[in-house]
């Protein structure tokens, strides 16, 4: 129940993000100018650092990670780092981090907005929780791409309905 409820949170911060590009952009919808990439699977963790996959940014010139925390029983640190390759020599992107987000704050989103030029070309999050679990999932959606995706695939959806 509780990794319904962050898939469902974490989906409504998508149609949030969403609205926010179709004012921007007049017509286009949001996955027509942009990539999501689930880089945390929806678990629970506890004492622990969360497995997280990286994201790559080729062809996106910005990128928001988005922490979602479902019921949180513990206190929650999260930041992003950096490569050139994409298996190994990951750094600290300095301040783009969220500290000591306290037990007890549920059902809440947090983000990390990125510009990326300059950066290297692989993302990836670190999220570690304290003693307690805490149910939390990220995702990182690329935006500013300079050819829009093709397909649902592209976007990184199984599927995408335009209304």
């Amino acid at each position: 129940m509780k990794l319904k409820r962050i898939f469902w949170t974490a989906c409504l911060a998508l149609v949030a993000l969403g609205a926010a590009f179709g004012v921007a952009l007049g017509a286009r919808t949001m996955f027509e100018n942009a990539k999501c990439v689930v880089v945390t699977w929806p678990a629970s963790v506890d004492n622990a650092t969360a497995t997280s996959v990286k994201c790559d940014t080729l062809g996106y010139t910005q990128a928001s990670f988005i922490l979602t925390l479902g019921a949180n029983g513990t206190t929650v640190n999260a930041k992003l780092q950096e490569s050139n390759t994409a298996g190994s020599g990951y750094a600290d992107i300095d301040d783009a981090e969220l500290t000591e987000i306290a037990t007890g704050v549920d059902s809440c989103n947090y983000a990390i907005d990125v510009n990326l030029a300059g950066r290297m070309r692989y993302l990836k999050p670190v999220v570690q929780a304290g003693p307690g679990a805490c149910v939390l999932s990220a995702i990182i959606i690329l935006h500013g791409p300079g050819v829009s995706p093709a397909s649902a695939t592209e976007a990184g959806l199984a599927e995408h309905v335009k209304l």
